[in-house]
């Protein structure tokens, strides 16, 4: 996430010093070969290193994505090379086909197939921006049935337009199994549908199918942390990172209160000194995208102020 903030804000050292480090550090050396590990830490002796060299496809397509658009922006084509490797890496390595349906995105490269009867999956996971984004400039037709299957995931995951963390799909009769919870991953599908395009053709799909969410967030004037996405029972609202989430649903719905409710909200935290990393990217996104500093054309290509403005 720090590569795409990055680029926003037009900083190509530091892009160059976040895409160095994931190399030298996550991807032994290669990141054109090797996927980055998901988690770094210091291990027992204090030292910093990698503690799960399993994968994370979101982290994985948010890399990709920046190192395509700030080739792009920034006219560095070494980035769109070593894009071009990553993509054939990701394909290769978190892509699962399922007969008659396509290619789903797996979370990582290990643990999400079970004997093949059932995949687990994360629709917080494939942003449609940038699965739309990938469908489109991408010449290899599995991107394209990426950006369906992704469609089909965040759509009947989520009957009730409350996202679940997780969901299984069954292999046996190419359905999702039924899911229960959605909270801290789920939080992410609102914040990226809320900052499609209007020109997106899913755009009115989404509008209509998280109506009923933000008409719900809208009673209760707060975000739940955790809820029941088929029964709707909550726990707790959720801090200030989950209200800046569904701040560009609930904009671009039309709920004047709710948007005074918690942009209030906001000038009462204090998001600069905030100890959650999680949610100061939230907070990043939706207040960023509020701000106007960046946003997604219907292809999902970005654009940022600073190039505007040029």
């Amino acid at each position: 996430m720090r590569t795409f903030f990055a680029l926003v804000n037009n900083q190509p050292e530091l892009f160059d010093q976040l895409i160095n480090w994931t190399e030298q550090h996550l991807s032994k050396g290669n990141l054109a070969t090797n996927l980055p590990a998901w988690q770094w830490g210091k291990n027992k002796l204090g030292r910093g290193n990698v503690l799960d060299q399993n994968s994370a496809s979101d982290s994985d397509l948010w890399i990709l994505y920046c190192l395509y658009e700030a080739s792009r922006l920034w006219g560095k084509p070494e980035y769109a090379r070593l894009a071009d490797q990553l993509a054939i890496a990701i394909l290769q390595n978190e892509v699962y086909f399922v007969a008659d349906v396509g290619h789903f995105l797996l979370p990582g490269v290990s643990g999400f197939v079970n004997n093949k009867r059932n995949i687990k999956l994360n629709p917080s996971y494939v942003p449609m921006q940038l699965m739309d984004y990938f469908a489109f400039y991408l010449e290899d037709k599995r991107w394209r049935s990426l950006q369906q299957t992704s469609l089909l995931l965040t759509m009947e995951s989520s009957p009730r337009g409350f996202a679940p963390d997780w969901i299984h799909y069954d292999l046996s009769t190419n359905n999702f199994n039924q899911a229960s919870n959605g909270s801290y991953n789920a939080i992410r599908v609102y914040l990226w549908a809320g900052m499609l395009s209007d020109e997106s053709e899913h755009w009115p799909m989404f509008k209509f199918h998280f109506a009923k969410s933000v008409g719900f967030v809208n009673k209760l004037q707060g975000v739940p942390e955790s809820i029941d996405i088929n029964m709707l029972a909550y726990n707790n609202i959720g801090n200030i990172g989950f209200d800046i989430s569904f701040l560009p649903l609930v904009s671009r719905l039309e709920y004047p209160q709710l948007t005074q409710t918690i942009m209030a909200k906001i000038e009462k935290a204090n998001l600069l000194n905030s100890n959650s990393y999680y949610q100061s990217v939230l907070a990043l996104f939706g207040l960023g995208w509020a701000e106007k500093r960046f946003a997604f054309t219907d292809t999902g290509a970005l654009t940022v102020s600073w190039k505007n403005e040029n």
